[in-house]
């Protein structure tokens, strides 16, 4: 018995949507968590609203490096909790980033 084409990509698009739904989906889910558990934490700890406001009022008519040197002294102004609360977002978009351009390209080389 032979397939269609069609048939036969519409059950491997099945296959890789199956795929991804338990094995990429809740990497991802458990990676945007954190990423919102390290937001709520950074901002019980910082006035976000009011860390930007003081970046353009004190940076804005003068260059954009002085706005770069405003947020690293910022950064190491900050508590000790708070930095790593920083570096964990970053590493953790970081880490999302990769998955999801991973998954997208690995979804899109078995759609095609």
């Amino acid at each position: 018995m032979e397939l269609s084409t069609a048939t036969k990509n519409s059950l491997m698009r099945r296959v890789h949507l199956i795929f991804f739904a338990r094995r990429v989906l809740p990497m991802l889910v458990v990676e945007m968590g954190v990423l919102a558990f390290a937001l709520q934490k950074i901002a019980e700890h910082v006035f976000i609203n009011q860390v930007l406001w003081n970046a353009v009022v004190h940076t804005l008519t003068r260059s954009p490096l002085m706005m770069i040197s405003f947020f690293g002294q910022a950064f190491i102004n900050t508590e000790i909790t708070v930095q790593m609360l920083i570096v964990g977002f970053g590493i953790a978009g970081i880490f999302m980033m990769k998955d999801m351009m991973r998954s997208t390209q690995t979804l899109l080389r078995h759609n095609a």
